[in-house]
C-alpha cells in the first residue's frame, strides 16, 4: 500500500541531537519506506527549498534516513546550525566565537543511521555571499568575503576563498589534521590600517603596504597565529636603526597566542634591530615593551615600557616620535601610559651635547 499526504507548517525532528526543521510545507509518501518532499522550510533563519528526508525501507536493518537540502540564509545562522549540531564536537568546536554579516547558501546531506544517530555522515559545501567575517577575536574582521567551505561530520576545508583585510586583498585556505583547524592566508595590507586596529608605539609614523602570511592553528576554541612580511613596500621615517626605505627588506614576525580566555599575547620580532612584546587583557591593552638594539624585552607592571640598548642614540632625533600620552587599539580609549624609557649607549646625543657611557631610565612624573 502507499499512503500520501500534505504537510504545511510542519516540524521534522529527524534526529538527535540535530537542529529541527520548522515551518515545512511537503508532499509526504508512506509505503515500502517514507519520502517527504519540501517545497519550503526554515532550520533556524536559514531557508530551505528541495528538501527530501527518505527512508529508503522500513524493514531493512540499516534504516539509513538520508536528509538533502538546500539552505540560504544568514552566515550567521549557519554559523548557529554547527555549534548546535553534533559536528561542533567533532571539528572541536572550530566556529564557536565567530562572528559573521551577510549570507550564504548551504547544500546540505545528511546519512543518518537510526540505529546510530552518533555515526551520521554529512557532506556540506558552504558559499559566502560578499560577508564579513571575525574568525578570531582581537583580529580585525575580514570583508568583501567570497568562497567555498566544505563541511563533513568531522572536517572542515576552505576552497577559493577570498576577501579583504587591513585595507588589501587576501586569499584564504582552510583545513583540518585531527583536532586542529589550520588557517594559511597571503594578502596586502596597508600600514595605516595597522596602525589604526593595533595602535602599536611607532607605527603610525610607518606608510605604504607589504604583502604578508599567517598560518594560524585553531585547536580548542585557541587561534595561535603567525604573521611574516618582508615589508617590502613600506617606508619607515624614524632614526636609525628604524629608518628604511620602501626598497629595503626588513622581516616582521608577529606571534599572537592566547594563554587562557581572558588574555592575548603579540611577540614582534623585527629582524635584528628590535622586538616587542604586548598583553591584552578582555579586549584593553594592559601591558608592553618595545626594545630596541639589544634591549632587555621585560614588560612593566603597567603601561608601556621602551628600552634601548645601542651603539649611539640621537635623543633629540627620537623627540617628535616617542609617545608622549597613551598607546590606544581598537579605539577603545582603553591605552597604554608611558611607564619607562630605558637607555644605555656608549654615545647618547641630546640637547645638541653628547654625552658618554649613559646608562639611564626616564619615568613620567605622577598626575
Amino acid at each position: 500500500f502507499v499512503v500520501t499526504a500534505k504537510a504545511a507548517g510542519a516540524k521534522v525532528d529527524y534526529a538527535a541531537g540535530w537542529p529541527t526543521i520548522d515551518d515545512i510545507d511537503a508532499d509526504m509518501t508512506f509505503g515500502i519506506g517514507m519520502k517527504i518532499s519540501a517545497s519550503k522550510g526554515r532550520i533556524f533563519g536559514a531557508n530551505l527549498s528541495g528538501v527530501t528526508i527518505e527512508l529508503p525501507d522500513f524493514e531493512s536493518q540499516e534504516e539509513m534516513l538520508l536528509v538533502r537540502g538546500i539552505a540560504q540564509g544568514p552566515t550567521s545562522e549557519f554559523l548557529r546550525f554547527i555549534e548546535q549540531s553534533p559536528v561542533a564536537e567533532t571539528i572541536d568546536r572550530f566556529t564557536d566565537g565567530m562572528k559573521a554579516t551577510g549570507n550564504g547558501s548551504l547544500n546540505l546531506e545528511l546519512d543518518i543511521p537510526l540505529r546510530h544517530a552518533l555515526d551520521t555522515r554529512m557532506r556540506g559545501d558552504y558559499r559566502f555571499l560578499n560577508n564579513q567575517l571575525q574568525p578570531v577575536a582581537g583580529l580585525p574582521p575580514l570583508t568583501q568575503v567570497n568562497g567555498r567551505l566544505l563541511l563533513t561530520e568531522s572536517t572542515v576545508a576552505g576552497q577559493d576563498i577570498n576577501g579583504r583585510a587591513f585595507g588589501g586583498p587576501l586569499k584564504v585556505q582552510v583545513k583540518s589534521a585531527g583536532d586542529k583547524v589550520g588557517v594559511q592566508a597571503s594578502g596586502t595590507a596597508s600600514i595605516g590600517e595597522v596602525s589604526r586596529h593595533f595602535g602599536w608605539p611607532l607605527i603610525n609614523h610607518l606608510s605604504g603596504s607589504a604583502d604578508w602570511k599567517a598560518d594560524i592553528s585553531i585547536r580548542k576554541r585557541n587561534a595561535d597565529v603567525v604573521v611574516e612580511s618582508n615589508l617590502v613596500g613600506v617606508s619607515s621615517p624614524l632614526p636609525d636603526p628604524l629608518n628604511k626605505t620602501a626598497t629595503t627588506p626588513l622581516p616582521l614576525r608577529v606571534e599572537r597566542s592566547a594563554p587562557d580566555a581572558q588574555r592575548e599575547q603579540y611577540r614582534i620580532t623585527l629582524g635584528k634591530v628590535a622586538q616587542g612584546l604586548v598583553i591584552r587583557r578582555q579586549e584593553n591593552w594592559e601591558r608592553a615593551v618595545f626594545a630596541v638594539g639589544d634591549g632587555e624585552l621585560r614588560l612593566p607592571e603597567k603601561g608601556l615600557a621602551v628600552r634601548v640598548v645601542t651603539p649611539r642614540i640621537d635623543a633629540d632625533a627620537w623627540k617628535n616620535y616617542l609617545p608622549d600620552g597613551s598607546v590606544n587599539g581598537n579605539g577603545n580609549g582603553n591605552g597604554l601610559a608611558l611607564s619607562v624609557v630605558t637607555l644605555k649607549t656608549p654615545v647618547l646625543r641630546i640637547f645638541e651635547r653628547d654625552y658618554n657611557q649613559v646608562d639611564v631610565s626616564l619615568r613620567p612624573r605622577d598626575g
